[in-house]
């Protein structure tokens, strides 16, 4: 989606009874009244913008979903490369150091253990910290589309309610103008027989 793109959504969501406003009144003046298949038109038109603002925020979900799974198992495997290294590094340290004391072995054993236990905590603390932050990012993108879904639902809720009301209003004046029409040829043929 360009930048373009963005703004007119922006446009429309912030300002949508205008925008319906200014377009009811450029089909008065094309057509000198709104059609009910235009208003319809007019509807669903935005109705598909609702539609493509969701798709186009489960599409970021996902994506943001699949960047940081992608994140975690590059994490894994670089913190498993590193304690496969440290593990080799120390397998021929141990070899070297057989010749001497068994105590020295010992002692190196241990603080190999211990290196890979921090590693292995820096990894899971690192993973963990991620996946919070990707969760935390989710919550807040449903958050802001709920709250544009609902705003959005809301101004359509009036918009309706003032397309109804134009279209009863039109009804009334074309059931006016016929009435009036066919009482003025009542009259002109009622007359002309006095």
């Amino acid at each position: 989606m360009t930048e373009r793109e963005k703004e007119i959504i922006e446009i429309i969501k912030k300002y949508p009874e205008e925008i319906l406003e200014v377009v009811l009144g450029l089909l008065k003046k094309r057509y000198k009244i709104a059609t009910k298949r235009d208003i319809k038109i007019l509807y669903y038109k935005i109705k598909l913008k609702i539609t493509q603002l969701e798709s186009n925020t489960s599409e970021r979900i996902s994506q943001l979903e699949n960047n940081t799974k992608l994140e975690i198992e590059k994490l894994r495997t670089e913190f498993n490369e590193g304690i496969i290294q440290l593990e080799n590094n120390t397998k021929l340290e141990i070899e070297k150091l057989k010749a001497e004391s068994n105590e020295r072995i010992n002692q190196l054993e241990n603080n190999t253990k211990l290196e890979i236990e921090k590693l292995k905590a820096e990894s899971n603390e690192r993973i963990n910290q991620l996946e919070n932050n990707t969760k935390l990012e989710i919550e807040k993108i449903r958050a802001e589309v709920e709250k544009s879904k609902t705003e959005t639902q809301y101004h359509i809720t009036k918009s309706e309610s003032r397309i109804i009301k134009f279209i009863l209003a039109s009804s009334i004046i074309q059931t006016i103008f016929i009435i009036s029409a066919v009482l003025t040829i009542i009259f002109a043929i009622i007359k002309p027989s006095k």
